[in-house]
Order: structure tokens, then sequence, then C-alpha cells
């Protein structure tokens, strides 16, 4: 037979044994479940950087497109600047055709002169009619009087209607040579898109007034 003491000891050992068993059981199950939770965190943390990495992949891509476009915004420039500089030089080269043009006027101009000085003409050739006064008559009477050519041997006139009371392109010729005064010379002349043309001589030394008279437009019920 086993021994009371010896018993005692046995029983004693055993349940330090079973003690031992159970915090080793208690902490190999805590160990499991802090490995769980650890692996729950580190998912956690995982799904967190794929989402950042999603929305950094969504700003990459945006600023790749806003990189394309502010390429185009600078190409569409450079074509401006481009185009600004070809009207640019298209301007000029019409500036100086138009400078030289205004030159070689000049020119002529200078030549007719000399010319004129030359053969004595020029102190003895009649003065131009009193244009003012010519406009002021034309306006009363509907018309509006612009000058063209040089003026040198004659003076060239246009008369456009320019009101709804305007009179009659004969009327206007009448008034003009009773109001000037001055005479007819010659008879009508039909120039193209329906102009009538006269020529007028005021009753004093001064060139010959050849008036081309703009015929009023028809009323479409007419």
């Amino acid at each position: 037979m086993i021994p009371n003491e010896l018993m005692g000891l046995l029983e004693e050992e055993e349940r330090e044994r079973v003690e031992r068993a159970a915090v080793r059981t208690r902490t190999d199950t805590g160990s499991v479940q802090d490995c769980y939770d650890d692996r729950g965190r580190l998912l956690s943390t995982l799904a967190s950087v794929l989402g950042r990495l999603g929305e950094t992949r969504a700003d990459l891509v945006g600023a790749r497109l806003e990189l394309r476009r502010s390429e185009q915004r600078w190409s569409d420039a450079a074509q401006d600047i481009t185009s600004m500089s070809n009207y640019r030089m298209k301007a000029e080269l019409r500036a100086e055709q138009a400078e030289a043009e205004l030159a070689e006027e000049r020119r002529l101009r200078e030549e007719a002169v000399d010319l004129l000085t030359a053969t004595g003409t020029l102190e003895t050739s009649p003065g131009l009619p009193d244009i003012p006064r010519i406009r002021e008559i034309a306006k009363r009477h509907g018309y509006a009087i612009g000058v063209h050519g040089s003026l040198l041997r004659d003076c060239d006139l246009m008369a456009v209607p320019w009101t709804e009371e305007a009179c009659t392109p004969y009327d206007l010729l009448l008034v003009l040579a009773s109001e000037l005064p001055a005479i007819v010379i010659g008879d009508c002349e039909g120039k193209p898109h329906g102009r009538l043309a006269w020529t007028l001589q005021v009753d004093s030394w001064e060139k010959p007034i050849d008036i081309s008279v703009l015929p009023k437009l028809k009323e479409e019920n007419e």
C-alpha cells in the first residue's frame, strides 16, 4: 500500500500539473484569439490601404487628363500665336503697299503740278466751284454729294438720293442750275447702273461740273 504522505505528494503534484495544463490551455486560447484579432486588424489596414490606392489611382488618372487638356490648350495657344503672326505680317505688307500707292499718287500729283506750271496753265486754270454750297442745295432737296476724280480738269460730283422726299434727278439739275447759277451743257448721258450724267458750267471763271445722279429706287408696290 502507498503511504498516506506519498499519496498526498502525488495528489499535490497532479493538481499542479493539471493547473499548469489549464494555464497553458488558457494561454494558447488567448494566443489564438490574439492571432484572430491581429488578422482582423491587418485585413482592415489592408482594405484601407487598397482604398487609398484606388483614390490615388483616380487622382493620377485625373492628373493625366488635366495634363492632356493643358497640352491641348498650349497647342491651341501656339496656333493662335502663329495665326496672329501671319495676320500681322499680312497687315504690315498691306500697309507697305498702301504707303507705296500713296507715294506714287503724290508723285503723280507733283508731276501734274510741275507740268501745269511749266506750261503756264496752273495760274490761268479755272478755280473749283463752291462745293459746300452745292452740297447745301442738294441736301435741301434730299441728296448727298460726293466728290471724286483729280479735280484738275473738271469737278466730278456724285449725287445720291438720301431721303424719302428726294426730288427727281432732273429736278435736282434744274435747282442747281437756278441757284448756283449755272447753265446745262449738252444733253443727259446714261451711265452704268442707271446713273444720269450732266455737265454744268457755273457763270464764272470756274471748272465745269460733271455731275452724275443716281435715280431713286422704285417702291415695291409701284
